[in-house]
């Protein structure tokens, strides 16, 4: 782990001092401890961004959390900690995603404007994937509740 917080601390100090448009290739293992970081961080920006619109609309800050729990099958009760849980898994399987795309050649980030691009790219497919997901989920359980699917 210690090696991978090195080469994040080395690949931020190489990309202020270099600012060029030279490709660096960075190895499978940093690419993907960098992008579980990046996972983390994005999963707690998203988690604070959901809770606060989440409490905008008079559903509290935890209810994201508690819905996902609900989806794997929690009770209310026990849903909070399973669904931080599955919230962070996600981010950090998103982060993976990422790093491991970014060490192909043809997606290698040679520029500010490139990085934001995959990421924001790596953002939306991930947001329509687990969005697809969450929404089948919610609605093979209402109706099953309801009775509509057996």
């Amino acid at each position: 782990m210690e090696l991978i917080w090195n080469n994040l601390f080395n690949i931020a100090l190489r990309s202020q001092r270099t600012m060029t448009m030279e490709s660096i290739q960075y190895s499978k293992k940093v690419a993907l401890g960098a992008g579980i970081v990046g996972g983390i961080a994005g999963g707690a920006f998203m988690y604070g961004v959901m809770s606060i619109i989440m409490t905008q609309i008079g559903m509290g800050a935890n209810c994201f959390a508690i819905i996902m729990g609900l989806i794997t099958g929690q009770s209310y009760e026990n849903a909070l900690g399973p669904g931080i849980t599955a919230h962070f898994l996600t981010s950090m399987a998103i982060g993976v995603a990422f790093g491991a795309i970014i060490t192909t050649k043809k997606f290698q980030i040679k520029g500010f404007g490139k990085g934001i691009g995959l990421g924001v790219a790596t953002g939306i497919i991930a947001f329509v994937v687990a969005l697809g997901t969450v929404v089948t989920q919610i609605v093979k359980r209402s109706s099953a509740k309801s009775g509509i699917v057996p």
